[in-house]
């Protein structure tokens, strides 16, 4: 058997009836959440994705969306066609009148363009003069406008949910309320006991309220004194602890920093290991309050006569600042890591909406090729009307 032990150990009323323990010889601490930090975790590449922007709505939404476009710009075209209150179908106006100004032929290209023009909100535009076509139109804008509302609504509620992080669970409190984040804690660790301690603490409560109500003292129920009958105490701890033992409490420290590395997992840790690996790691970082606050002490067997020596020099060492110049020491210089600035943001960035810039270089490109073409289709018009004209003047 060990004489000494030195270690991340907290000293506890538990462990003070089976070892002696020295005076504290570093700061008070306790339990706090080690959680990936934003932007490292598997969960936050979606809100990288470029194209996330076009998530927003399914593909079967998006393809419909299209259909609707495609199926309004052909009927306007086929009714403006037809109709003969249309522009193009107008009766001619008498000779004493001005003839109609400020019309629009509707054609293939032009439906389609008005469409596209109302699906974007691109402003004014010659609506078409036929009632019927009208009435397809306005179809297609309450479509339009229910489909913006829907649209921004989800691409909000798109962006939240991505960064709907281990990191973003700051409070206890948040941490309890939710299961979209796991949490647990290492297995027989002063953390896990903290746990059992604080649910036992609460079932007891629960049986005291409760025989409070099933009994007055005199045997009889309390079917009329009681205000409430629903349990006044949140029993946080219970169904925290319950949820760890159902998710899985963690075998050891590396598998317990192996899961919160993943970022869908909180991991409650003593502070000086979640801050050690926190500053030595940028993919993890520490959040939330401190829990149960403990010092730390060295461990020696019950009864030892080294535990007054071991005392008197830990005093010593605090009153000449020895532990203090150590502690500073060690957490400024070894090992430490500089992390990028940005490496805990959780703002919009460029790469989460690269995808939308696609979209104009797209039409540039196809404005290019449109006016490549209208150009060779001019050059070639021109040849024909100029050998067109020079058979016409040979004899």
């Amino acid at each position: 058997e060990a004489d000494i032990g030195i270690g991340p150990i907290s000293i506890s009323s538990e462990r003070r009836r089976s070892v002696d323990m020295t005076l504290p010889c570093y700061d008070f601490v306790g339990l706090q959440l080690l959680v990936a930090a934003p932007d490292s975790s598997a969960n936050s590449v979606s809100f990288n994705d470029g194209f996330l922007f076009a998530r927003a709505l399914r593909p079967e939404l998006w393809a419909c969306l299209g259909a609707a476009l495609l199926t309004t710009a052909l009927l306007v075209t086929l009714f403006d066609r037809f109709s003969p209150c249309s522009f193009r179908n107008r009766p001619p106006p008498p000779s004493n009148e001005v003839s109609e100004s400020g019309g629009k032929v509707f054609s293939i290209g032009e439906s389609l363009w008005y469409s596209l023009g109302a699906l974007i909100q691109a402003g004014d535009s010659f609506d078409p003069r036929a009632p019927s076509a009208r009435l397809i139109v306005a179809g297609f804008w309450l479509l339009c406008c229910i489909m913006h509302a829907l649209y921004t609504a989800n691409l909000a509620a798109l962006l939240t949910a991505s960064q709907l992080t281990a990191s973003s669970v700051t409070t206890l409190r948040r941490l309890a309320a939710q299961t979209d984040i796991k949490y647990t804690v290492q297995r027989n660790t002063i953390g896990h006991d903290f746990f059992e301690r604080m649910a036992d603490i609460e079932s007891k409560f629960f049986n005291i309220w409760r025989s409070s109500i099933e009994d007055n003292g005199n045997g009889a129920p309390l079917t009329h004194g009681a205000a409430v009958w629903e349990y006044p105490i949140e029993e946080r701890f219970t169904r925290m602890l319950g949820r760890m033992k159902e998710w899985g409490l963690a075998n050891s420290t590396q598998e317990a920093v192996s899961l919160a590395r993943t970022g869908s997992w909180a991991v409650f840790m003593d502070t000086p290991l979640a801050r050690y690996y926190a500053s030595r790691d940028c993919c993890l970082r520490t959040v939330g309050e401190v829990l149960s606050s403990r010092p730390y002490g060295i461990v020696l067997q019950k009864g030892s006569l080294l535990t007054k020596e071991f005392d008197m020099a830990i005093l010593q060492m605090q009153q000449d600042r020895t532990l203090e110049t150590l502690k500073m020491q060690w957490w400024n210089s070894v090992g430490e890591v500089n992390c990028p600035a940005d490496a805990r943001s959780i703002g919009l960035k460029l790469s989460s909406i690269s995808g939308i810039f696609v979209l104009p270089i797209l039409g540039v490109c196809l404005g290019f090729l449109a006016l490549l073409a209208e150009l060779t289709m001019r050059r070639i018009q021109r040849c024909q009307q100029t050998a067109a004209e020079a058979a016409r003047l040979q004899p």
